[in-house]
């Protein structure tokens, strides 16, 4: 199925401003059973637009606006085909646990996997961790302990 995805962002400012400097992530991916076909990205005040690919694989766009400007307002527009998921398989096995922490060592993900100012635990949900199982995960295989997160996730949004 064909996507034609408009992301529009305007900043007013109280008053007018020197200079801006931006970095946006609005490039979708082409993996898996996405694609992404066509993509723009346009600056009002005009600014020349340079890229780059992040340590993750996405592609990264920045500029600097170095003049006074009230307004600044980006625009990306792009076309993607998403293609059907592929099924998720019914089982898997217990010892991908392994692979998975075969993978985090292989590579860095150090800043997803350690708390931050905006991802950081709380009582509330240490306590939803623990109605729910997530502290249990070596006893299942990853795919099961993903569908009971996610069961439990769900049943508690809907209490």
């Amino acid at each position: 199925m064909f996507y034609a995805i408009r992301h529009f962002t305007r900043y007013r400012y109280s008053r007018s401003v020197w200079q801006s400097m931006m970095e946006v992530r609005m490039h979708p991916r082409s993996e898996g059973n996405q694609r992404c076909f066509v993509f723009q990205l346009s600056v009002n005040p005009c600014a020349r637009i340079f890229g780059y690919t992040d340590s993750y694989g996405n592609l990264v766009h920045h500029f600097d606006l170095p003049s006074r400007h009230g307004q600044l307002t980006i625009i990306s527009d792009a076309l993607v085909n998403i293609e059907n998921q592929p099924l998720i398989p019914e089982d898997m096995e217990y010892e991908a646990w392994q692979e998975l922490e075969d993978l985090v060592e292989r590579k860095d993900y150090w800043d997803m996997l350690m708390p931050s100012y905006f991802a950081r635990t709380s009582p509330e949900l240490e306590k939803l961790a623990g109605e729910i199982g997530a502290d249990e995960r070596k006893r299942r295989s990853p795919l099961a302990f993903l569908r009971d997160i996610a069961s439990g996730v769900h049943s508690s949004l809907n209490m």
